[in-house]
């Protein structure tokens, strides 16, 4: 009784690859191409979410909690609308969700914490 060895398959190097994530460069030009579409957002429309989310990551009573792990938090009126682990796409899809400039959210790192 015997075992038979792994499968080996050749790579043919010419074969698409199978991940379908947009590259940094389209993902770009999707968001250059969405704030077409919008004013942009005056450095008086973003201080007070700045103001707000260091604010927030100053002082960790204050609501809500910090997310168990470090990601980027997008903040638009005071509040937390997006948590991601990639600033460019979570700033893509909550400006295409939200129906606003993509420079209007404004985005930082939040270290989070891991429960013991």
């Amino acid at each position: 009784m015997g075992v038979s060895p792994p499968e080996v398959r050749a790579v043919n190097e010419t074969e698409p690859a199978t991940d379908e994530s947009p590259t940094s460069a389209e993902l770009h030009a999707q968001l250059r191409e969405l704030g077409e579409r919008y004013p942009h957002p005056t450095w008086e429309d973003v201080l007070p979410d700045w103001k707000w989310v260091h604010a927030w990551g100053a002082d960790p009573s204050l609501p809500p909690e910090r997310p168990q792990k470090d990601c980027w938090v997008a903040v638009l009126n005071g509040r937390i609308v997006g948590m991601g682990p990639d600033p460019v796409v979570l700033r893509l899809a909550k400006a295409r969700e939200l129906d606003v400039h993509p420079e209007r959210l404004v985005l930082s790192y939040a270290l989070g914490y891991e429960p013991w």
